[in-house]
């Protein structure tokens, strides 16, 4: 083999492969830590994993789920995420009115805490679920888990927030039969 090619093309070539590889492992290394760790933040309290055997999980319950209202109310919104705020304004008018309202937030979905929400939920008259997303993905959930379908799902997808009017509309039409059994907010469209 000539030497100017050893030297020129031969070794830089190894040299520069032998590089590559130590990056791609420090990489893939950095990688699988940054997974690993993300893992354990994200690791949920869940059944048996709150103290031994479980014993401490009534104390991890109210992270999973925030319940307002009366607890036999008639009409009983659930919800999830940032519809939060709107709902709870909305909520203050409604009651205002002498309406028998509740509010279900769920926190957490994953143990999903299907007896809770099926406590709030299978006694009451009117069951709204309100999301942000066309599907209606956490009333399917609902539906998957415990078995009660939500009666109503007011739903905005159009990347707008929902505001407190929007909902209280959405709501009071439903206490009194005038809303069909899917709304789609649109306000900002």
């Amino acid at each position: 083999m000539n030497k100017a090619l050893l030297t020129y093309l031969v070794w830089p070539l190894v040299k520069f492969l032998i590089a590559f590889v130590i990056v791609q492992v420090i990489v893939a290394a950095m990688n699988w830590v940054e997974r690993r760790l993300l893992g354990l933040f994200q690791a949920r309290l869940g059944p048996n994993r709150v103290g031994p055997k479980g014993l401490l999980q009534i104390i991890a319950d109210p992270i999973k789920f925030h319940y307002v209202g009366p607890k036999d109310a008639e009409t009983v919104i659930v919800s999830w995420g940032s519809t939060k705020g709107a709902i709870l304004d909305a909520l203050d008018r409604l009651r205002a009115e002498k309406a028998s309202v509740g509010f279900l937030q769920l926190r957490l979905l994953n143990p999903f805490p299907g007896e809770a929400v099926m406590a709030h939920l299978a006694k009451a008259k009117r069951r709204i679920d309100i999301e942000m997303n066309f599907s209606g993905q956490l009333g399917g959930l609902i539906r998957e888990r415990t078995g009660v379908d939500c009666t109503h799902h007011v739903v905005k997808y159009n990347g707008r927030p929902m505001s407190s009017s929007e909902v209280y509309d959405a709501v009071e039409r439903i206490i009194h039969d005038k809303a069909e059994k899917r709304t789609v907010l649109t306000l900002g469209a």
